[in-house]
């Protein structure tokens, strides 16, 4: 049992960061997206 409790950890430390820097990224992404699209006379996004 405390073999799976390491491993666990092990995963939750490693995959905890990595989610973070994708929800970082998507969202940076987006913004700079947006930004492009404005300079390009695009105001409305989805809508």
């Amino acid at each position: 049992m405390d073999e799976f409790t390491r491993l666990t950890l092990a995963a939750a430390l490693i995959a905890v960061p990595v989610l973070g820097a994708i929800g970082w990224y998507a969202a940076t992404f987006r913004k700079r997206q947006r930004n492009k699209e404005r300079r390009r006379g695009i105001k409305r996004h989805g809508h």
